[in-house]
Order: structure tokens, then sequence, then C-alpha cells
């Protein structure tokens, strides 16, 4: 056996789409790039649920909606 190979499972980069969701509020048409430091998943699921309208004061380590994301 060779030396020990190591992963593990981060949610801190890979490739996401949101698809759809103009009546929401949700810009189209656009490519945005986030350092995951800085905008962790919790706060894309975050700005989803809201526009959703479920009421999510939080989820994990969200800091609030993403506004680049909506119209």
């Amino acid at each position: 056996m060779g030396g020990a190979q190591i992963s593990s499972h981060s949610g801190k980069s890979f490739p996401t789409l949101l698809a759809g969701g103009r009546k929401l509020g949700f810009k189209h048409g656009q490519h945005v790039r986030f350092e995951s430091e800085k905008k962790p998943m919790s706060t894309l699921y975050h700005t989803i649920l809201q526009q959703l309208g479920c009421p999510v004061k939080s989820i994990k380590e969200s800091s609030g909606p993403i506004f680049d994301l909506l119209a």
C-alpha cells in the first residue's frame, strides 16, 4: 500500500447553478463568483429561502441575503 490519501468533503468550492426564479426576484443571465470564506453556501440557501417566503432568520453561518443575485 502506498501513501495514504486524505480526502474530505467541504462546501467551500463547487459550481452551483441557480436557474429560473424571475418571478421570485432573481437576476438572470449572469455569472457570479464568490469567495467561499466571504459567502458560504448557507448564505445562498438563506437567500433562496427568503425569496420563497420562508420565515428563516439564519442558516448556519449565513450572513444575510446575497443582494447581487436579486433583481
